[in-house]
């Protein structure tokens, strides 16, 4: 078993200039986290968690073996310049909202219309073989690119609620496209279910606030209210709401032992389903 401070320790005999140990708070999950600088003159240092499977190596060696690597893997991201990706312009076009649970993180962020859901801001970019990289927004990030708030929340939501940012599928389409598989294959609910997420499928919850989009796909298919499950940060599910309102402590129910049992604290939107009312 290792420790954060053992690991410090480590990463400062290894030649690491700045190795900063803080108690973080991430999606409401407490986190140990170590900010990494090879150069204390680095703008941008890598966050590496002090996960339970870093904990449970045998020593410090080990678990920087494992630590260089991870941070070896996040040098290789194609954020070019780092002043020029905290820079006014930048930020303000590739800013995005996301969705987590309400939080005490010191983010750029405001709350929803869904009670325990809160919505921030983050920087995306994309590397160059196809993934994503995701930087939040903190205050003392827009001081540092002299942003204004209200600006840069109009932009991020230019860059989140567009048509080609979300992706609405029916479950048995979304399991035939990953896997192959069929709703009667997997054995699917008779209710119709419907999974709302975005176009990369990483922290596309959020498109469940693009309203506009949401109310034209419901009224193609005849809908005016919808059940959310919210299923985890990156995706929501979707039913009609008719026939379902009453049920919706049933709903709550079943998303709060998903989450006890299937899905990842640091993954969980929230405990609760909701009705998304669309005449509103």
């Amino acid at each position: 078993m290792t420790n954060a401070v053992e690991i410090r320790e480590e990463l400062l005999r290894r030649g690491f200039e700045d190795v900063t140990i803080s108690e973080v708070t991430k999606n409401s999950v407490h986190l140990t986290a170590l900010s990494i600088r090879k150069d204390k003159n680095q703008s941008i240092a890598p966050c590496i968690y002090v996960t339970d499977e870093i904990k449970g190596l045998p020593d410090a060696e080990i678990a920087c073996d494992l630590i260089e690597k991870r941070i070896s893997e996040k040098e290789s991201l194609d954020i070019g310049d780092p002043e020029q990706l905290i820079s006014h312009d930048n930020i303000l076009e590739n800013v995005m909202i996301g969705a987590q649970r309400s939080s005490d993180q010191v983010l750029v962020k405001r709350p929803s219309e869904l009670e325990g859901i809160e919505q921030f801001l983050f920087i995306r970019g994309n590397n160059h073989d196809g993934s994503t990289w995701s930087i939040k927004l903190t205050p003392s990030l827009m001081r540092h690119a002299d942003l204004d708030i209200q600006e840069t929340w109009c932009a991020a939501e230019a860059n989140t609620f567009t048509e080609s940012e979300i992706n609405i599928q029916s479950m048995e389409s979304m399991l035939f496209d990953m896997m192959g598989t069929s709703a009667e294959e997997a054995c699917t609910p008779d209710m119709p279910l419907y999974v709302v997420t975005n176009k990369n499928k990483i922290n596309g919850a959020v498109q469940i606030f693009n309203r506009k989009a949401i109310k034209a796909w419901a009224q193609e298919h005849g809908f005016n209210k919808l059940v959310m499950l919210p299923s985890s940060l990156h995706e929501v599910i979707v039913i009609p709401a008719d026939g379902y309102e009453s049920d919706l402590q049933g709903f709550s129910d079943m998303v709060r032992e998903v989450n006890l049992t299937q899905v990842d604290p640091v993954d969980q939107l929230s405990d609760n389903a909701y009705i998304i009312d669309l005449a509103s």
